[in-house]
């Protein structure tokens, strides 16, 4: 049963990441997702593979992951309707895209399953919301910084945004994009450096997610405080 997109947006405000992560051993994969899971994170996106085995991956990782009935498992870096399709065919509960498409935009409303474009200008986050995005990201992240989405979302509040592209878990870089009222934060190598894969470091790498975790819910409670008292 697809998530209403209220839940997806509940749960990336309650825990303040989405993890993004990709690998060709299957077992891995599983296993780094299942990891996640158990650790706090209700939300994980898939990161295409550009062809077909992108696709088997993430079905067979989808079958895998049906004992954890509240997981929202989606799928990133998608670039057309085509494997927009495919890929809600076989269960993605949400679909992100590095840039809009306007054809990709119709086939998620039309699933009723959430569209998260990636936007760099104020116009381009505008069209999509426009095209019915409720969920933008904001990329490159860690070039556009929390100054550039600071003015947006207080003007417009019904606008959700999440950095991605090249942040790094520091309690300072956080902070900023927390006040700045960034939804979420999306990480990918931050959280799964590539030589901790390699090494198959599983403890390692719980220890990046349960500590990033942390910061995240440090922050969101020093910056709920301060505005308590202002």
């Amino acid at each position: 049963m697809m998530p209403p997109a209220s839940e997806l947006v509940t749960s990336l405000r309650k825990t303040g990441l989405i993890p993004v992560f990709s690998h060709l051993e299957v077992d891995l994969l599983v296993r780094i997702v299942d990891l996640a899971y158990r650790c706090g994170v209700k939300v994980f996106e898939f990161t295409h593979l550009r062809d077909n085995r992108g696709l088997r991956l993430f079905q067979y990782l989808k079958e895998q992951m049906e004992q954890h009935h509240d997981l929202i498992l989606g799928v990133g870096t998608v670039l057309d309707a085509t494997m927009t399709e495919r890929y809600l065919n076989v269960g993605a509960q949400f679909i992100a895209s590095p840039f809009m498409r306007d054809d990709m935009a119709a086939m998620c409303n039309a699933r009723h399953v959430p569209w998260m474009p990636g936007c760099s200008t104020l116009a381009e986050i505008l069209q999509a919301r426009e095209l019915g995005a409720q969920i933008i990201s904001v990329l490159p992240g860690n070039v556009l910084g929390a100054e550039f989405i600071a003015p947006i979302t207080k003007e417009h509040k019904d606008i959700l945004l999440i950095p991605s592209g090249g942040l790094d878990t520091t309690a300072a870089n956080l902070k900023k994009w927390f006040e700045a009222n960034a939804l979420c934060v999306k990480l990918g190598t931050s959280l799964f450096p590539r030589e901790t894969i390699a090494m198959r470091d599983y403890h390692r790498i719980e220890s990046n997610i349960l500590n990033t975790m942390k910061t995240i819910r440090q922050v969101k409670s020093s910056i709920n405080t301060l505005n308590q008292i202002s």
